[in-house]
């Protein structure tokens, strides 16, 4: 992202997050400790925008650390919950 920044460019990300934070990542440890799981055992952090600690964890911890890389903005791109909550038309 440097690269981009010192070409006069800013990087934007558009979060499809209804995954949740999954073994594969690389904060998925930190998410892990945040949210009281054992990653050992824990396949991914369920996605959840009505758990406090969720939020705040996946803010400070996985959105974090892409700022921390450079990353200008990011978004989220309404897809979450439909299988929990009934598909939105």
């Amino acid at each position: 992202m440097g690269y981009l920044h010192d070409k006069g460019l800013r990087t934007a990300a558009n979060l499809h997050d209804a995954n949740g934070v999954g073994n594969y990542d690389a904060e998925f440890p930190a998410m892990c400790k945040a949210m009281g799981l054992d990653p050992a055992t824990t396949k991914s952090v369920a996605f959840s925008m009505v758990n406090k600690t969720y939020v705040y964890a996946l803010e400070d911890i996985v959105l974090g650390a892409l700022n921390k890389q450079g990353l200008d903005f990011w978004w989220i791109d309404w897809q979450q919950g439909e299988a929990a909550y009934g598909a939105q038309g």
